[in-house]
């Protein structure tokens, strides 16, 4: 997508989406409090064919993210999956966003590289949350260039209620891919992160 070329094989969320947390570098979480993320406790295999949950209105399947319903600020309920780096290095991010059913209140949705416990806003590149209205079936992208990781950092893509999560489900499957170093999503200048192995000549575009 976007003829980006790649340094390996991007990692595609809904391609290598597993029943086991970390498996293929993803993993699945919910915000249990405010600010507080955790993997989500159990997968279903025989919902949504197949889905890691909190209850079957809270969960994330490969192709879907389904948030809670929540009150006043709506600071939990809402869940992710997240990308977790292998090595250091530059990566992109490729996705599109949008509402599987037209209807409902609408929902919130943000990237943030969390390191560590420094949580980076992404994107939309005002900060904060982009909201997505309840009869929006078109959505958006979620592209994000030269965001420098280091090994075990994570991409976090999450999504939130707007109260009422009647027909809020979202499709949502991002692709991360490492590229050649250019000018840093966090910071001036062309820089690799410290401790950063060579990495491969560029091979895919994505």
């Amino acid at each position: 997508m976007n003829n980006i070329s790649t340094l390996g094989l991007p990692s595609y969320a809904a391609e290598l989406f597993s029943s086991t947390q970390g498996e293929n570098g993803w993993r699945y979480a919910y915000e249990a409090s405010s600010g507080t993320w955790v993997d989500m406790p159990f997968y279903a295999t025989n919902d949504f064919n197949g889905a890691w949950e909190v209850s079957e209105a809270q969960y994330v399947s490969a192709f879907e993210l389904a948030p809670a319903s929540c009150s006043g600020d709506c600071d939990t309920g809402g869940v992710a999956r997240e990308w977790v780096a292998p090595q250091s290095g530059s990566v992109d991010v490729r996705g599109w966003i949008l509402k599987t059913a037209a209807g409902g209140t609408g929902v919130y949705a943000a990237i943030d590289l969390v390191s560590g416990e420094d949580v980076t806003p992404l994107w939309p590149v005002y900060g904060g949350r982009l909201f997505l209205a309840g009869n929006n079936q078109g959505g958006v992208a979620t592209d994000v260039s030269s965001v420098a990781v280091h090994a075990g950092d994570r991409i976090r893509f999450e999504v939130f209620a707007n109260g009422d999560n009647s027909y809020d489900t979202v499709s949502w499957t991002p692709s991360v891919a490492y590229v050649r170093p250019q000018r840093s999503r966090l910071g001036g200048g062309t820089r690799r992160p410290s401790g950063s192995p060579s990495l491969p000549q560029a091979a895919n575009r994505f």
